[in-house]
């Protein structure tokens, strides 16, 4: 976030407030589509092959059928103005 921040300033804005939330998901369950668009993703940019990315979801649904997934993520935001 604070990368943001200098453009918005040089940009002429007034930055009013700046926040962030984090949002857990059930440590049971697999958020599918967040997670194929995330696979889908890599394995277009070359990041995972096809076989990484199938042995990851496996990996990820026999964590939650076990309750040991973590995942979250966590939003920033910022309120500015420009003056005027």
């Amino acid at each position: 976030m604070t990368g943001g921040l200098p453009s918005l300033s040089a940009a002429g804005f007034v930055v009013d407030d700046r926040g962030s939330q984090a949002l857990l998901q059930d440590h049971r369950t697999v958020a599918w589509p967040l997670i194929r668009m995330l696979g889908e993703s890599a394995v277009r940019t070359g990041a995972l092959t096809e076989q990484q990315r199938d042995t990851l979801y496996a990996d990820l649904a026999e964590a939650a059928e076990r309750g040991a997934l973590h995942m979250s993520v966590t939003m920033f935001g910022v309120v500015a103005h420009r003056p005027g």
